[in-house]
């Protein structure tokens, strides 16, 4: 067996369904695997909702197209294996601010405590906001849910680009936010300066 054969990484379904598995008893108090037909990040949850999902299309499809990495507890330059073991499951983010560290141990707690991705979603929000209305409070109704509202994705859709490689970027996700914040807070007879995605509504009056 070649040295490439003996490090290839095992597919992603294959990882999922181990720590499905085991995971009670590798480590306690914390489920990596809920539900093998919705991937997600091992660490933080979060699941591209744009790829299609299992009953949709087959589970090791589902995995594999779920734009999640496979992030080894113990790196091959450090002496891990490629059992399905010794790998997580991230999303980019988390694969990219893991620990490359021996001790196995030390990834799984960091994995354990990692926020949600909701949580550090609405994180970067607040952040980005402050930078561009300092001193000016988030509007608490456009981020108490994950999902947008109508007008939120209207605003995106319409007037938002994206970097390759970077999707939509947290600041852009704002510079909507204080359109729609602006919007509302407009007299209703004013005209809003920005167009609408899939509308034919005409300018207010």
């Amino acid at each position: 067996m070649t040295e490439t054969q003996e490090r290839r990484d095992p597919p992603a379904l294959e990882i999922a369904r181990w720590w499905l598995k085991n995971q009670d008893a590798a480590i306690p108090d914390k489920v990596f695997v809920y539900d093998l037909g919705e991937p997600s990040c091992f660490a933080c949850g979060w699941y591209d909702d744009s790829r299609p999902t299992y009953p949709e299309v087959s589970l090791a499809r589902a995995w594999a197209k779920s734009r999640l990495q496979r992030a080894h507890l113990t790196p091959h330059a450090l002496g891990g294996s490629n059992h399905p073991s010794n790998y997580l499951m991230l999303c980019k983010q988390c694969h990219d601010e893991a620990p490359d560290w021996r001790d196995p141990s030390m990834m799984l707690q960091w994995a354990k405590t990692r926020v949600s991705y909701i949580s550090r979603f609405q994180a970067d929000l607040l952040a980005a906001w402050e930078a561009l209305r300092p001193g000016q409070p988030l509007p608490a109704n456009l981020i108490e849910e994950p999902s947008f509202t109508d007008a939120l994705r209207n605003l995106l859709y319409a007037n938002a680009g994206t970097h390759f490689g970077i999707g939509l970027k947290r600041s852009t996700i704002v510079a909507a936010l204080a359109a729609v914040a602006d919007d509302q807070a407009r007299p209703v007879h004013e005209t809003p300066d920005l167009p609408l995605h899939g509308t034919t509504e005409q300018p207010r009056k």
